[in-house]
């Protein structure tokens, strides 16, 4: 209890991301794939979707998302490739402004 206690503490002391900064964070995140992923954003909307994505490639996505624009998938629709990378989507909600 003790060791959740503290990381729940370690995330609140953290500042808050804006709605602004967590796009560019995830802006970058993404641009990191090249063109094997693609971001749309509408509004407050983020829907990025995969082609072919590798598996470690994906994961490493997902946590510099989730560090630096502090942002979690809300859907993700994703297959396995051919390849043996990923295809699909994942959508992502801004914070608020």
């Amino acid at each position: 209890m003790q060791v959740m206690q503290a990381k729940v503490q370690t995330l609140r002391a953290q500042p808050v991301v804006t709605a602004s900064a967590a796009r560019s964070a995830l802006e970058a995140a993404t641009n990191s794939l090249g063109s094997n992923a693609l971001l749309t954003v509408q509004t407050d909307r983020v829907t990025v979707t995969f082609k072919g994505v590798a598996p470690a490639a994906l994961a490493q996505w997902l946590a510099t998302v989730r560090q630096n624009a502090r942002m979690v998938p809300n859907e993700a629709h994703l297959t396995r490739s051919e390849s043996g990378g990923w295809d699909g989507r994942l959508v992502l909600q801004l914070p608020a402004r």
